[in-house]
């Protein structure tokens, strides 16, 4: 008999990465703002659920009712349309459907963080211009391009940022590097003025990604969705899971999408709102804020620390990015929809003093 041992031997290209967790917060912490969940839905999605049949349990999920939806919705044919676990698990797709060792991807930093994670576990090249306030750096950008780039990511409203990418913008990168597919993660977009949907989806090699986790407040079901070329599309669905989001998941967020368009935008506003005061109360304490576009704010200054310690002793979590090159004095705040959310924030951040002086 052997005495030989199972000695973990991870592969390489995840070697240097760690498991994404969520920050453990003390008990007390009842107001999260750290994670840009959206509005809370109409609870009479979850009572509509009352009524299906056990068959939805029983059956392996079929994704093609919500992806016609999302076509007829989008106006594209439904095999343009691919449901995914989030719009993060269609990057994922994108990654290792795509991309290849040997080859790039170019963006921007800072930006949603797991496009590195994804590259990385492709064994994909990913180069990244800061982008930290101001225009978008198109230049810059299209000087990381060669005939090695496979995907240039665009995020818009960009995480955590909030900045914007613009149609010129999106048509020069799409001019300038015809040989690689153009990804647009839309995630925010409803939180600003989506212009980027339709340009995309008109060039000869764009994606669009979306999902149901910001606007809709549905961030649980995880169902995001990509819009692009069939040719396209079908490379995804052969990359990932054949059943990748469950059948709950797959019928809520069918009878969210006949949610009126009013009911929705209420939710949105509810959100700008907030967003223009916080961001307006941050400035007036001294910090940097970008003008956002999406349901967050990203402040950067000295005392964030301070700042993130002060809420989080009143119960309320926003985000930090200790360890980051470009963040490590920055704070993400989401802003809430919900008015009783909205005031407790505005308090917390009217009763830290200004720098130097009395709040």
């Amino acid at each position: 008999m052997t005495t030989e041992r199972f000695t973990l031997r991870p592969a390489r290209r995840i070697l240097g990465l760690s498991p994404y967790r969520r920050a453990a917060l003390p008990p007390h912490v009842d107001l999260r703002l750290d994670g840009n969940e959206g509005p809370l839905p109409d609870a009479a999605l979850l009572h509509a659920l009352a009524d299906a049949s056990p068959e939805l349990l029983r059956r392996y999920p079929d994704a093609s009712a919500l992806e016609h939806a999302l076509a007829v919705r989008h106006g594209v044919a439904p095999d343009s349309v691919l449901v995914t676990a989030g719009a993060d698990e269609a990057l994922d797709r994108l990654c290792r459907g795509l991309g290849e060792p040997g080859g790039n991807a170019v963006g921007v930093s800072p930006s949603f963080e797991m496009i590195p994670r994804y590259a990385a576990l492709a064994e994909l090249e990913l180069r990244t211009v800061p982008w930290l306030d101001g225009p978008f750096p198109r230049a810059e950008y299209l000087g990381l391009v060669d005939a090695g780039t496979r995907l240039l990511f665009v995020v818009t409203p960009n995480n955590p940022t909030g900045l914007v990418v613009g149609e010129a913008d999106v048509r020069a990168l799409a001019r300038a590097a015809p040989h690689a597919l153009l990804v647009a993660d839309l995630a925010y977009a409803e939180f600003g003025e989506d212009a980027l949907t339709a340009t995309v989806l008109a060039l000869d090699a764009g994606l669009v990604l979306r999902t149901f986790s910001k606007a809709r407040g549905l961030a649980g079901l995880r169902v995001g969705y990509a819009l692009g070329r069939p040719d396209v599309i079908e490379a995804m669905r052969t990359a990932g899971s054949p059943f990748g989001v469950a059948s709950l998941s797959l019928a809520l967020a069918a009878l969210a999408l006949e949610e009126p368009e009013a009911a929705l935008l209420r939710r949105v506003e509810g959100v700008r709102a907030t967003r223009e005061l916080v961001g307006a109360r941050l400035r007036a304490l001294g910090f940097v804020v970008p003008t956002s576009a999406a349901n967050f704010v990203l402040a950067r200054g000295p005392r964030s620390r301070t700042l993130a310690a002060h809420l989080l002793a009143q119960g309320i979590a926003v985000r930090s990015f200790h360890g980051h090159p470009l963040l490590a004095d920055a704070l993400r705040i989401t802003a809430p929809a919900e008015e009783s959310a909205r005031r407790r924030l505005l308090a917390a951040l009217e009763s830290f003093p200004l720098a130097g002086g009395t709040p």
